[in-house]
């Protein structure tokens, strides 16, 4: 189940970005990304592992794991974990559909704050309708 849980989380933090983590730049990104969004930091150099960009067996820390989870919304790890659980194990229900607007909606913020980030959003400038 853990490795499942973390191929979700690396899928996870993929959608919210828009694109595929692929490259060193795109971990060096993603890890301004993460200390703009939580306040912590993950080196990108622990991102290239933990996405399997650098060759090498890997297992992250619980600080990465908990930042990860943190940067996608969730209060922490083990939340994250239990979510992933559950939503893997129960039946659809009015909860998982509340889980599932829930994650739409971080995905889409996600989305909106790469766009802003890759096109140069000033709100002084642009207003959005």
């Amino acid at each position: 189940m853990k490795d499942e849980t973390t191929a979700l989380l690396k899928e996870e933090i993929q959608n919210r970005l828009g694109k595929k983590i692929t490259l060193g730049r795109d971990c060096t990104e993603l890890s301004n990304q993460i200390l703009k969004t939580t306040r912590r930091t993950v080196s990108s150099t622990t991102l290239k592992r933990f996405f399997g960009i650098v060759n090498g067996s890997f297992k992250p820390s619980k600080y990465t794991l908990e930042t990860l989870a943190i940067f996608l919304g969730y209060e922490d790890w083990d939340t994250f974990q239990k979510t992933t659980k559950e939503n893997h194990d129960s039946p659809a229900d009015d909860n998982t559909w509340t889980t599932l607007k829930k994650r739409i909606q971080r995905v889409t913020e996600g989305s909106m704050t790469s766009l802003k980030l890759k096109t140069k959003y000033d709100p002084e400038k642009f207003l959005l309708r």
